[in-house]
């Protein structure tokens, strides 16, 4: 058995998040008013106008207005502001 069936195997029977043991981060969108990345690895860029966050194996865009971090800890990140247009990209 696959190392990743192995973990989802594991995060299934204890019901535990899906990025608890993968390392994944996940991304959670409320209307175009906020998002809430859990497991980043850091800021790339920061402007009113784009942040840009690093995550795992991509790299997470968002453009709009009068963005900006309401909320940056070692795990989490909440952006807020207009959200326009959020984009991947591979790292």
């Amino acid at each position: 058995m696959g190392e990743n069936k192995i973990i989802d195997k594991f995060n299934r029977a204890l019901d535990l998040p899906v990025n608890l043991l993968t390392g994944n981060s996940l991304l959670y969108i409320i209307d175009d008013k906020e998002a809430l990345i859990e497991g980043h690895k850091g800021i790339l860029q920061y402007d009113e106008d784009i942040i840009k966050i690093a995550a795992k194996n991509i790299s997470i865009s968002f453009l709009g207005k009068n963005l900006s971090l309401r909320s940056l800890n070692n795990e989490n990140i909440i952006i807020q502001g207009q959200l326009q247009n959020i984009s991947f990209e591979k790292r």
